[in-house]
């Protein structure tokens, strides 16, 4: 009499590796977005922070105090926040209180022109206006910072058009 040994049989086990297989196939575009709106929403919480920061600096040193791309050309080069102490309205090193280096390419920020926030020393911003990001890598998903005219943050869900 043959005893049938214990464990499993390799049809049994390809069978099984085939579902794991479609399964995770299945779940790989969605764990990908859901990676793209992670980013989103971190970079976007730190650009958030960014603002409240500068806006707390204005209050606190009742001056002038601004949030600028660090390039002068495109929020992709990172940003920071300055106070002008010299008056003459460029930034120095030694007048930078907080810098971010470049963001890396799989994040575009849309500036609509803004290159510069200014805080009031009553926290107000001097001009009102957002920032839109959005995913190179996930065309279509992206945020919009929105900042008003009293100088607070509003982060949402955008659709971006690439």
């Amino acid at each position: 009499m043959l005893r049938r040994g214990k464990g499993i049989t390799l049809i049994e086990l390809l069978v099984g590796a085939a579902v794991a297989i479609i399964v995770a196939a299945a779940a790989v575009p969605g764990i990908n977005r859901m990676l793209v709106d992670q980013r989103l929403a971190a970079l976007s919480d730190e650009l958030g922070e960014a603002v409240k920061l500068a806006r707390e600096e204005a209050r606190r040193r009742q001056a002038t105090v601004h949030l600028s791309n660090f390039t002068g050309d495109s929020w992709q080069g990172g940003w920071t926040i300055w106070h002008d102490a010299d008056g003459d309205g460029l930034r120095s090193d030694s007048e930078m209180l907080r810098y971010r280096p470049a963001i890396g390419k799989d994040v575009s920020i849309g500036d609509g022109g803004v290159r510069l926030f200014s805080f009031d020393a009553q926290g107000r911003v001097l001009v009102a206006g957002g920032l839109r990001l959005c995913s190179v890598d996930a065309p279509g998903r992206g945020r919009e910072l929105r900042i008003d005219a009293d100088g607070r943050v509003e982060s949402r869900l955008l659709t971006c058009d690439q």
